[in-house]
Parts: C-alpha cells; structure tokens; sequence
C-alpha cells in the first residue's frame, strides 16, 4: 500500500481575518510548525511579517501581528521540517505567492500638519480623500510614538459624526490626545468599515512635536561664537563649549576635564556626547555646532 503523501492543498488570504490560512492533507503535528520553518516576506518591501502560528488540525494560520499591506504580494514560504501526526514529513519546501484584495481604491493625503512641523496650541489634521472611482468619506487613523507604529498611542475610526467637511473630499479634526513638548507620527487610510472588512493603503506617514509654552532667558549680549573642544572619555567624544574657565568637573570614569562654558538660555545643554562602539582618535577630527534659536 502506499504511503499518503503529506502535502500543501492550497493557500488562502483573508482580508477580514488579517491571516493566510494553509490547508495541508493530513492534520498537523503542532509542535513541528513555528517561525523558524514558515514565514511570510512581503515581496514589496523585503520585509519578512511578524505572524502568530495557530495550528487547527490540517489548517496552519498565519496571523499577521501587523496590518496586511491589500495590494502587495506576499509570499509564503515553508521548508520540509513540518510533520503530520502520523510523523510524515511535508513532501517538498514550498514558497506561494499571495495578495490580499480590497475593494477600496482610494488614497488619502494629509495636507496638515506638514512633515516635521513644529506646532503649537491646538493641533487640527486636515486630509483629503483621492480616488477615480469611489469615495468611502470614513478613515482610520492612527497616532504613535515612532516611526514604525509599534508603540500606537491610540487608534480611532472616524467617519462624518467625527470630522468636519471642508471642501469636496476635504476633511479636518482636532487631534485632542496629544501633550506640549512630544513628537507624534501619523498615518490614515480609507476604510469602509470599523471592523476593517475592507479598507485602503496607509497614506504617507507624517511626523510633528507639539511645543509647550517656554519661558524665555533675555539676553543682554548679542551671542558669540563658541569654540567646541572634543575630548575622548573611553569609547566617547564629548563636545564642552569653551568660553570662559570654571572649576573642574569629574565624569563617572573618575577622569577629569574641564567644563568651561558660558550659559546663553536656560536650558543649554552643558555638552553633547556621542558614543561609539570602539575606543575612539580625535587626533584629525574636525567639529563644528551651530546653534539655531526656534
């Protein structure tokens, strides 16, 4: 009699479920799937999806830990570690190509705040809505504390009970969660639904701070030029402004050097350190800090 062949029937996409579901020909042996034997890359970007694996008798879930890009290819790649529970071994590695489709055409530009614009008081995100086709007029947006959207500040579908209308596609909305002296990124997209059945491609990621009120030093004295000095401290450089000598001042490694510098404004950073990975030599290095008042 012979052997039932262990193998990949097909690979299915699901929008709604953010997962690529691998339907194999006998039920699977749990323990032999991980993240070490199936991954999935985006062929777009190179990037390899984090995903949580969730085996359910013959089907493996691939459940992305991250929003599914609609339009780019993916693909999906296993090796021959994987077994069934009668220990029979996937017959050959396999690498499927698979896109996730969305009926949403439209993009989304945001028009303010500008990127790296530094604001103050109220913070308004105005966007507009861009299609040949169809308009959905309802958005998803979401604000984080760095650039890859892993720390999410917090995320919120909006729709026409939560924006205003400004023109024809043109939108605008306070951003009300935000704190004086932050910095925040920002991306939304078009979405038909809260659930997220069905929805659009991230607009172009912006960042802004947001300025608290700073009570100025007056300076009575026009400002100087300021020789910058760097000195090693082990495997770092530390730039002291020279002005005008003061006492001497003792790092954490016990070697002293001296902290000469004349404060314009409250506050002036004492000196800039920069660290590297290796013991450093300054014998040829060649410095220059401007300052720039905001």
């Amino acid at each position: 009699m012979a052997e039932m062949k262990f193998s990949v029937l097909a690979v299915v996409p699901s929008l709604q479920d953010q997962s690529i579901f691998i339907k194999c020909s006998m039920d699977i042996e749990e323990s032999s799937v991980d993240n070490n034997n199936i991954y999935v890359l985006n062929n777009k970007t190179k990037h390899i999806a984090p995903v949580n694996v969730i085996v359910d008798r013959n089907i493996i879930q691939l459940q992305f830990r991250e929003w599914v890009i609609p339009g780019d290819e993916y693909l999906v790649i296993t090796d021959t570690g994987i077994e069934s529970i009668t220990e029979v071994k996937l017959d050959l590695a396999m690498m499927r190509r698979v896109t996730f489709k969305s009926d949403v055409v439209s993009e989304v530009e945001i028009t303010s705040p500008a990127n790296f614009e530094a604001c103050e008081g109220t913070i308004e995100l105005k966007w507009k809505e861009i299609s040949k086709k169809k308009f959905e007029k309802a958005f998803y947006l979401e604000v984080a504390s760095d650039n890859n959207f892993y720390n999410i500040l917090y995320r919120i579908y909006v729709d026409e009970d939560k924006y205003k209308a400004e023109g024809e596609h043109e939108y605008r909305l306070l951003l009300k969660e935000v704190t004086d002296n932050s910095q925040y990124y920002i991306r939304m997209r078009a979405q038909r639904e809260l659930n997220a059945l069905n929805y659009g491609n991230w607009s172009q990621k912006i960042t802004f701070t947001k300025k608290g009120l700073v009570e100025e030093t007056p300076q009575t004295d026009s400002l100087k030029d300021t020789d910058v000095t760097p000195e090693v401290v082990g495997n770092a450089i530390e730039f002291v402004d020279r002005v005008e000598p003061t006492k001497k001042e003792t790092i954490s490694n016990g070697i002293s050097y001296s902290l000469e510098y004349e404060r314009y404004a409250d506050p002036l950073p004492d000196y800039f350190s920069i660290e590297f990975p290796y013991d450093v030599d300054i014998s040829d290095i060649k410095v220059k800090i401007v300052r720039e008042d905001i």
